[in-house]
């Protein structure tokens, strides 16, 4: 998808806000992120799908999904894509540097069909659409320092259902098991 989408210009569907991708997909790292009343500092490294441009002059960073997406992952592929900005917004070394991402977003691909030409080859077909996530730097700081307050700890907290992250990781040990 990533590689269809680097030629020219675009739109996730009818009505949906054309762009281009402006950066292909690439490693970020971020300067330690220092947060007040914690000892410890956080590093952001990870790899984003690509920084989209649209047509009014925003960037956004972009990460493709080829599935339905769900509104309960919204939070978690915010946190990501938040994630990303932060690393092309305060970058260490030679990382990439793009101090006016202020857009996050996802591309999604939802495959509904499946085709079969004996001369041409196999197609999967479906809808596209752009979910806007919204940019709340804030709130990515408030997650980073919650982050930082387990990670200070001398002991992992026990694991507790109440919480979505434990939720996750035992719901998919679950799944892992079966």
């Amino acid at each position: 998808m990533k590689s269809e989408l680097e030629k020219g210009k675009h739109a996730f569907g009818s009505g949906q806000p054309k762009f281009q991708i402006a950066y292909p997909s690439q490693m970020v790292t971020s300067l330690p992120v220092v947060l007040e009343k914690r000892q410890v500092q956080l590093v952001i490294r990870g790899l984003f799908d690509s920084v989209v441009e649209f047509e009014n002059g925003e960037l956004a960073v972009c990460d493709f999904k080829t599935a339905t997406v769900k509104n309960e992952y919204h939070d978690k592929y915010g946190r990501q894509l938040h994630g990303y900005a932060y690393a092309l917004q305060h970058p260490a070394g030679t990382s990439l540097a793009i101090p006016d991402v202020k857009r996050l977003g996802l591309g999604v691909f939802e495959p509904a069909a499946f085709k079969l030409d004996p001369q041409a080859g196999a197609a999967l077909l479906g809808g596209t659409s752009w979910i806007e996530i919204p940019y709340n730097d804030a709130s990515f700081m408030a997650f980073l320092d919650e982050v930082a307050a387990v990670l200070e700890r001398s002991e992992p907290p026990p694991p507790d259902l109440g919480c979505a992250f434990c939720r996750y990781n035992v719901l998919n040990a679950k799944k892992a098991a079966a």
